[in-house]
């Protein structure tokens, strides 16, 4: 495949990325050359302030998202041992539904895990 004279004066591949990034970034500001040439000159006349419309844009995102997860991360109430052993007791529950009669896993299951695995010999074993 020849290379014609059309695609050596056309932007290049990294060139026309560029561009889509400043117009990404300063939506008031098209580009309508159609020459390396052209392509270079709107690159360095916009780039840095592209830059800068991009950082502030960031910081003004990230920020309260930031405050938000920290906020919402650091007011979950902990669950007490109590409250994890039953967790544990539901799920291990359902291994004993033959046994205990329950199609589902009811109170019968449950009270087969509770023997089984006792809250003391749980915590032993280093809360699972």
């Amino acid at each position: 495949m020849a290379i014609t004279e059309f695609d050596m004066k056309r932007p290049t591949d990294k060139q026309m990325e560029a561009i889509r990034n400043i117009e990404r970034n300063l939506p008031y500001i098209k580009f309508v050359g159609k020459s390396k040439q052209d392509a270079f000159r709107f690159i360095n006349e916009h780039m840095e302030l592209s830059k800068a419309a991009y950082r502030k844009h960031r910081s003004c995102v990230s920020r309260p998202s930031r405050i938000y997860r920290q906020e919402t991360t650091n007011h979950r109430p902990k669950k007490s041992p109590q409250e994890r052993y039953e967790d544990y007791i539901e799920n291990v529950s359902l291994n004993y539904v033959g046994c205990g009669g329950d199609d589902w896993g009811g109170f019968e299951s449950r009270a087969i895990a509770r023997k089984l695995h006792s809250f003391e010999d749980w915590q032993m074993a280093g809360e699972p």
